[in-house]
């Protein structure tokens, strides 16, 4: 005799699949806005490098954040956002 629970396992594996169809169809990429964001991270590095250089911390660490945040968010538009329906 088998188990007196039913195994939903295959049921709950289309279930799945369906949901991760659904949810990359949804994602939106912008590979033009990358682009340009990942040349703005250059232009910015370039721009800053007396601060990058230079001998003041908080000019330092000001222009880290720069570059690391148009880095995020050359990585997000690359990567995709979802759509709000």
């Amino acid at each position: 005799m088998g188990s007196p629970y039913r195994d939903e396992t295959e049921s709950l594996r289309a279930e799945v699949a369906r949901l991760q169809k659904e949810l990359a169809r949804r994602r939106v990429t912008h590979g033009g806005i990358a682009l340009l964001l990942v040349a703005t991270d250059f232009g910015a590095i370039l721009a800053l490098r007396p601060w990058l250089n230079g001998g003041s911390d908080a000019q330092f660490w000001g222009s880290i954040a720069v570059v690391v945040g148009i880095g995020i968010a050359a990585v997000a538009s690359a990567r995709g956002f979802r759509k709000k329906e």
